[in-house]
């Protein structure tokens, strides 16, 4: 009883917040439709958290609970000895006897081979550890913290699209919050609702300071969620950087072929990465890539993933990753398709897949093009593209394809969404006309 107690004393915390904080005030929207879109997170991260209770029979398979119950394991040095409890959540002296000691008992702080990336499952066991301390042991507190933190991140992203989509709000308000998929998996206590948190964040700095808002906040802004960036999922701040670099490129020298631009700078970074290791050795990208490839297939058979299917083998050589990129983004983008169908979640995220195609199907039977705004829409594209390349490479699971892909789905919508005539489809089809704003 007390942990329902705890977590509605939080959430009635989150919802002031949200009505008094004038960061929560989006343009044409009630704070009462926005405190709506957050207890629908919340709804969705305490039936996620029930399905990882429930359906998992083993505690240490979940991850909710592997990642809650080490943070409670770090917590407990709190009590016994608090200078290693923060030295562990500011990672100093990590070789210490002790602090080794302590880390041994979080289970998975330890990954049986590591690579030279930052163990992102290190992060979210921090955040649990911190909580832990508000929270009295009740998860149903962690998950609305995280939910909040995850809403924070959408409603900076969703002000951030904002300026180059003032007359299609509803539409933006839905491909930002309401993505079911997004909805589900980024409102848990898992790493993908963390990501949304910085990623949002991230481009909400990086935009101010590209347009011109330089200030302390937003500079501190940025290098906070920069350095909390690379402790999170590496991979999507990879595919981000090289589309926010094109982005600032053609903000700051407006001359000349956007497209092109954005073209070049693509493949300038192309042949760069695919030779880093000339001057970093320990860097090989294609060699990293082909052994997460390795890594997480043999995890996946060792686990006996019930939605396996097959990817692109990447071998560390340029042809190989250059000839599997195109049918590695096809497959996030598309997949899982029926003849995928193994799991409930699976079966869910083809109806999504379904619906979502039908929308972008929608939208480009009343496209009309535009020339404003088109290096945001190649800023979009550039990151959706790169980052369902990243995961088509390298995850063969599809129940984690679902998962990974939720930070890119916003602005995929996005990219389509921007590009409808609102107006002739409202013509064709009077039902629309609430999308008038």
């Amino acid at each position: 009883m007390h942990e329902v107690i705890l977590t509605l004393a939080f959430t009635v915390f989150f919802i002031f917040l949200i009505f008094k904080l004038n960061f929560f005030s989006l343009e044409g929207f009630s704070r009462k439709t926005i405190a709506g879109l957050f207890l629908i997170k919340l709804f969705a991260g305490i039936v996620l958290a029930l399905i990882y209770t429930y359906y998992y029979p083993y505690r240490q398979a979940a991850d909710i609970y592997k990642y809650y119950d080490a943070g409670e394991a770090i917590y407990n040095t709190l009590l016994k000895n608090p200078s290693l409890y923060f030295q562990i959540i500011f990672g100093i002296n990590s070789e210490d006897p002790q602090i080794k000691e302590v880390l041994e008992t979080a289970n998975h702080w330890y990954k049986p081979s590591e690579s030279v990336f930052y163990n992102d499952s290190r992060t979210i066991m921090r955040f649990n550890a911190i909580v832990r301390i508000v929270s009295f042991g009740s998860i149903g507190v962690h998950t609305a913290v995280m939910c909040f933190l995850s809403f924070i991140g959408l409603t900076a992203l969703y002000k951030t699209c904002l300026r180059f989509m003032h007359d299609k709000k509803k539409e933006l308000l839905f491909a930002i919050y309401l993505i079911p998929s997004v909805v589900f998996w980024g409102s848990g206590l898992i790493k993908e609702s963390m990501v949304l948190f910085v990623m949002g964040c991230f481009i909400y700095f990086c935009f101010q300071l590209i347009h011109g808002h330089i200030n302390p906040k937003n500079i501190l802004g940025f290098l906070f969620f920069t350095i909390f960036f690379l402790l999170s999922k590496i991979y999507v701040l990879l595919a981000l950087l090289p589309a926010l670099l094109a982005y600032f490129i053609c903000e700051r020298f407006k001359s000349g072929n956007t497209m092109l631009k954005h073209g070049l700078l693509y493949l300038l970074l192309l042949t760069f990465t695919l030779n880093i290791h000339l001057a970093i050795p320990n860097y090989n990208i294609l060699e990293i890539i082909s052994n997460k490839q390795s890594e997480f297939l043999l995890l996946a058979k060792h686990n006996e993933a019930g939605s396996l299917y097959q990817i692109p083998t990447i071998e560390p050589n340029a042809l190989s990753f250059i000839s599997g990129f195109p049918l590695a983004v096809f497959n996030v983008l598309l997949r899982p398709l029926f003849f995928d169908m193994s799991t409930p979640i699976v079966f869910l995220a083809i109806m999504e897949n379904i619906v979502i195609m039908l929308i972008i199907g929608f939208c480009l039977l009343f496209f009309k093009r535009k020339t404003e705004h088109l290096n945001f829409m190649l800023f979009c594209i550039g990151f959706v593209v790169l980052l369902f390349g990243i995961i088509g490479m390298t995850t063969p699971v599809l129940g984690a394809v679902v998962r990974y892909k939720i930070p890119g789905l916003p602005l995929l919508m996005i990219i389509f969404l921007f590009y409808y005539n609102k107006d002739r489809a409202i013509n064709k089809f009077p039902i629309l006309k609430f999308l008038k704003s």
